[in-house]
């Protein structure tokens, strides 16, 4: 395992219609997997007001995407600049990201390990 590159798992939880715009972009840059779920958020920060029946509710739980990538720390950067450019539209709910080292990859079907674990064959 000496010599292998470090490896990061980005997770962007952002906003459902800002999905397609951001995997093209990513595909555009060489991101060629990731995983895509549908996820509701509470952050407790105030509540959305909506009208059901006629009757004024509020509602405190979002609708998010949630977006999981696994990539050589020498693309960082870019996945991040492109994860911002592509969904920040400057008001509070438009998301987080967050950036953690990976221990150990293994692509179950090839038993590859590391970054060669991430290649789609």
């Amino acid at each position: 395992m000496g010599g292998e590159r470090i490896m990061k798992k980005v997770v962007a939880m952002i906003r459902t219609e800002r999905v397609l715009a951001l995997k093209e972009q990513l595909s555009k840059i060489g991101i060629s997997a990731m995983t895509i779920a549908e996820i509701t958020a509470w952050a407790g920060q105030g509540k959305i007001a909506l009208q059901r029946r006629g009757l004024p509710i509020s509602y405190d739980l979002i609708h998010r995407a949630k977006i999981e990538i696994f990539i050589p720390d020498d693309q960082l950067d870019q996945v991040l600049k492109t994860i911002i450019e592509i969904t920040r539209s400057g008001n509070p709910e438009d998301g987080i990201v967050t950036v953690s080292n990976l221990e150990q990859i293994i692509n179950i079907f090839t038993l590859q390990e590391g970054e060669n674990a991430l290649r789609v064959s």
